[in-house]
């Protein structure tokens, strides 16, 4: 949300990252070095080299994970299951989103969306973060099917990490 207003002060402010207004309001222009401005643009869908699906893993509240996995693992046939990754995107939990472009791995990446601060304050970025837990867990036991999931993650080689 930008907040043009001249009469709304800065209440904090990181510098080339995000202005918190004392109404509330949030901006997140980027407004650092232009050199990295370019990881901070969400990344469309790929239409070469990694397959990408944004799934809901508790509809009673909306929150998703986005998974990834490489297309050469997606069109053939491969005999060994890839490490999975569960990935909680950084940024203080106020800026960046799991579209970002860092996602070229011969791994599962699922990626979970995190409601961001200042608008959600903590826990509900952690709340959103656990919640992904008893999905994965509830797929590596079977009571769960995403087929993504069951035909190439190897949940023996998990990792979770920001």
């Amino acid at each position: 949300m930008l907040a043009m207003a001249s009469s709304n002060k800065i209440a904090v402010e990181v510098p080339g990252w995000i202005q918190v207004f004392e109404d509330g309001t949030v901006d997140r222009t980027w407004t650092g070095p232009p050199e990295v401005g370019f990881l901070l643009k969400p990344v469309p869908r790929h239409e070469k080299f990694v397959a990408v699906r944004d799934q809901i893993i508790d509809p009673n509240n909306g929150r998703a994970v986005r998974v990834y996995i490489s297309e050469t693992n997606c069109n053939v046939q491969i005999k060994a299951k890839l490490p999975l990754i569960l990935h909680l995107h950084g940024g203080c939990y106020c800026v960046t989103q799991p579209d970002w472009a860092l996602y070229l791995a011969l791994a599962v990446i699922v990626s979970v969306y995190l409601r961001l601060a200042p608008e959600h304050m903590l826990p509900v970025a952690f709340e959103d973060a656990n919640a992904a837990l008893p999905w994965l867990r509830a797929n590596a036991c079977s009571e769960l099917s995403d087929q993504w999931l069951t035909n190439y993650a190897d949940f023996t080689q998990s990792v979770f990490g920001r």
